[in-house]
């Protein structure tokens, strides 16, 4: 296995400005530009990167990182992320992305505050022909979703989370039905919910 790295930067520890980075393996590329603030003080490090044209093999994250904790997601194959951005701190940062798989295509834009008990978030997602069963291996939930996807929350677990999703989709498949087109509101709040949607098939 072969691994490249080239880097030009320049500054300081405090304020480093990456001028390119980019590293190759045999089926992957990275490349990012962008500022890294704070690698002298690490819990007030500050990242406002940009990265394009990337593409992630597992086959060769698994060869070439084996110390590292990551998820095996061979069953994913290549991803592809055309374009990427990254602003903030490791808890609290906003990210603009363009990500396609095998499992479905998503972009848009998201935040997330990762300083609370509960994760708070919020984004405005597009996707395309997402496998939702795929992604968590689950046959149960195989779909084929496309649409917009608008929330406002924190928490993840049904029982304890709050928020705002607006949704529009269409040409879904999704639970064993065939969905031409919905759209509508759904207000969450510790395991209560309120549906204000309209739904053709």
């Amino acid at each position: 296995s072969t691994i490249a790295l080239r880097l030009i930067a320049g500054g300081n520890y405090g304020d480093l400005k990456i001028d390119s980075l980019n590293l190759k393996m045999p089926n992957s590329n990275f490349e990012f530009t962008g500022n890294v603030k704070n690698l002298n003080n690490p819990s007030e490090i500050f990242f406002d990167i940009t990265g394009n044209n990337i593409v992630i093999s597992p086959h060769d994250t698994r060869l070439n990182l084996p110390g590292l904790p990551i998820p095996d997601y061979s069953y994913l194959g290549e991803v592809r992320i055309p374009s990427l951005k990254y602003k903030g701190t490791p808890e609290r940062f906003d990210t603009d992305f363009d990500i396609r798989t095998s499992a479905g295509n998503a972009s848009g834009n998201a935040y997330f505050d990762l300083t609370y008990n509960e994760i708070r978030y919020k984004g405005d997602v597009s996707a395309t022909n997402f496998n939702i069963g795929k992604i968590v291996k689950d046959k149960e939930l195989e779909s084929s979703i496309t649409g917009n996807f608008k929330v406002d929350a924190m928490g993840f677990d049904y029982r304890t989370a709050r928020g705002k999703l607006n949704y529009n989709i269409s040409r879904t498949k999704f639970l064993g039905f065939n969905i031409a087109k919905s759209d509508g509101v759904l207000n969450f709040n510790r395991g209560d919910i309120g549906l204000n949607i309209t739904l053709n098939s």
